[in-house]
């Protein structure tokens, strides 16, 4: 996560007070929601990727960044070989984006989808190291 996606969403409660969510929160739900795609994978930042992150930057497979209008959403996914790639990421989106509605009760201005590489579906990618 850069500087700009430190801060928090605050969502009004009808005269009660604020609930205010960490992006840190809409991250590990767009992950866990897109892992439960078939033929999708959390993809873990590791190698040139993690050195050239910053030292706040989420390990998570999902970046989420707060602007002015909503919440922008960057996806890393490994996805098995031989698949549908578009179709694969068009049900991520989907899933991504129903999960953090009805979970944390925001709506995604955007979703970004990068597709960090191919995993064979006999050997899916090691579990990374928390």
């Amino acid at each position: 996560m850069t500087a700009a996606t430190t801060t928090t969403t605050t969502l009004p409660d009808r005269g009660r007070g604020l609930t205010t969510i960490a992006p840190r929160v809409v991250e590990k739900v767009a992950t866990r929601a897109a892992a439960q795609v078939p033929g999708a994978h959390a993809a873990s930042v590791s190698g040139f990727r993690s050195l050239l992150a910053p030292l706040d930057a989420s390990s998570a497979a999902a970046d989420a960044h707060q602007t002015s209008s909503g919440v922008r959403l960057q996806l890393h996914l490994d996805v098995e070989w031989p698949a549908a790639v578009g179709s694969i990421a068009e049900r991520a989106c989907d899933a991504v984006r129903a999960a953090v509605l009805d979970i944390v009760g925001l709506e995604l201005e955007s979703i970004e989808v990068s597709i960090e590489s191919f995993v064979h579906p006999d050997r899916p990618p090691l579990p990374r190291v928390q």
